[in-house]
Formats: C-alpha cells, structure tokens, sequence
C-alpha cells in the first residue's frame, strides 16, 4: 500500500542582505569627513582617526573618493567587500539626521560668519588710504622744504599711488605754506557712502565724514559734510 502523506513544500527562508548599501552612501555623504562610514564599518581605529584630524579637511575628501566608490559597488561587491557587516534601518536614519544637522549648521554658522567677514573686508578696504594720505603728506612736505612752494600735482611729489578703485586722492591747498590730503570714498562700503572723506594733515592728523569715522580704526576727530 502505497504511502499517502503528501510532502508540503516548504519555502526556505531569505538570506539576511549584507551590507545596506543606502545607509553606507548617505552615511559616507553626510558624515564620512568625521568618519561617521568608518564606524558603521567597524572599522573604529579609522573612524576615530577621520573624527580627530576632519578639521584639516583630508579625511573629508578621502570620503569623497570612497563614496563615488560605494556608489559604483554593486550590492553583491559591497557585501563581498565587506562579509559580517548587516543592513540597519536606524542607520539610515542616523545618516540623514547627521546630514540634515550638519546642513542647518552650516547655514548657522554661515549667517553669522559671512557679515562679520564682509564688515571686515570693508573695513579693511576702507582703511588702505590712510598710510596713502600720510605718505603723500610726507612727500608735499618735503617738496615744499626743497622747493618753497606748495604744487597740488601728485607727480610733481613724486608720489606713487596704489591701483585701487576705492578712492580718490587729491591735495588741497589751506594757505600759502598749508595743505592736505584727501581720500575721496568712490563707491559704498559698509554704511560709507561714495564722496564719503578722509582727510589728514601734519598738525592735525586725520579727520572723517559720515560713517567712515567709526569704520577706521581710531581717525583723531570727525568733521560735517557740508557739500
């Protein structure tokens, strides 16, 4: 008599996947220049060292190559690269956090660094003139000692001025042995305006208008713009 049992198929089970590509991608994208793909790798030695070093940006753009690396691999190389390492949701999830923290960071930082830094670029800008107004008062003093008489004529000094199109030198007679010289402000800085001014002179040093006195470092006085 034949046996009637009937054999039930059995479905085997998956095998687990490996490595979860999506995690190791966004992980290295996010957070490979702190090491963040080192630790997920276990490989915690590397790790630590891309974290301690990531502010000299090396270990920054070594993530770089290894992610268009990881991006390329196969799941199949990934897994085979990589044996004992299995997926894990939450590290996608720690990825895209880590990236999206790192992107409001970023915008933080950079809101509050980008003025600070165009206000001392401006700053800087609009100090050049002052070692150009006291050199050029040295060379009118000397041209008057040598020759008796005051010349309006930067050339005539002998005076070299800087390319710059910031301002606009002139020298301008106050009496028959008195004179100054004037930077003129050519285009807006800062809250300096253009016709915005810098003066000096030997006796009284150097003077301001507008917003200029409080953007150079310590101008001896400020006077009105009348014009």
């Amino acid at each position: 008599m034949e046996d009637q049992t009937a054999t039930i198929p059995t479905t085997p089970k998956p095998v687990a996947s490996g490595i979860d590509k999506t995690a190791l991608v966004l992980i290295t994208m996010f957070l490979g220049g702190f090491g963040g793909h080192k630790f997920y790798l276990r490989k915690y030695g590397q790790g630590v060292l891309y974290a301690l070093f990531f502010w000299t940006l090396i270990p920054g753009i070594i993530a770089t190559v290894e992610w268009i690396v990881y991006l390329t691999k196969s799941q199949t190389e990934l897994d085979a690269r990589y044996p004992g390492i299995k997926g894990n949701v939450a590290a996608v999830a720690v990825a895209i956090g880590g990236g999206f923290f790192l992107v409001v960071m970023t915008g933080i930082l950079a809101a509050l660094a980008i003025p600070r830094f165009m206000q001392a670029t401006d700053k800087a800008k609009l100090a050049e003139c002052k070692p150009v107004l006291m050199q050029l008062a040295k060379l009118e003093e000397a041209h008057l000692q040598a020759t008796g008489e005051f010349s309006a004529d930067l050339e005539a000094i002998g005076a070299t001025l800087p390319s710059s199109d910031t301002y606009e030198y002139r020298i301008e007679q106050l009496g028959p042995d008195k004179f100054q010289v004037k930077a003129i402000l050519q285009k807006r800085l800062g809250q300096a305006q253009p016709g915005d001014e810098v003066t000096y002179n030997l006796v009284q040093g150097f003077s301001a208008t507008g917003p200029l006195y409080e953007l150079l470092s310590k101008p001896a006085r400020t006077i009105s713009h009348d014009d």
